[in-house]
């Protein structure tokens, strides 16, 4: 499928649609996310993310309208367009990054601390029941 027909059904969905009653909310329920939405914001959403996928800027960054998302829990500011295939993409996502490598290595030093002042309690604790007795 070319560019211009992308955007004819880009086009076509958003003359089909009514701006001012589209709704899509992203719902939060105990870490469950998902997508509410009515028909009109479906549309208006799907027809943003077909745009998105012919945009030719440079930045790869495709604005969403807010008003589309009154009331949601969580709203979508933008969509960014990169390139590469799935594996690839998730092969750099999971890189660790350096908070997480910080995080490691900090709890490591605070578990060390804690076994050092275990230690020196319990030596001092010995050592002061001996000198008691």
């Amino acid at each position: 499928m070319n560019d211009d027909e992308i955007k004819e059904i880009a086009d076509k969905l958003i003359s089909h649609s009514r701006e001012s009653t589209a709704y899509v909310g992203i719902v939060d329920e105990n870490q469950d996310f998902y997508i509410k939405a009515n028909r009109d914001g479906l549309r208006l959403l799907s027809a943003e993310l077909l745009y998105a996928s012919i945009n030719n800027n440079e930045s790869k960054i495709w604005g969403i309208k807010n008003e589309w998302f009154e009331g949601s829990a969580l709203h979508l500011n933008h969509i960014q367009l990169i390139d590469g295939d799935r594996a690839t993409i998730l092969d750099t996502s999971d890189q660790p990054d350096g908070m997480t490598l910080l995080g490691k290595i900090g709890c490591g030093a605070a578990g060390i601390v804690l076994a050092i002042f275990i230690i020196v309690g319990a030596f001092m604790t010995i050592k002061a029941i001996i000198n008691w007795i």
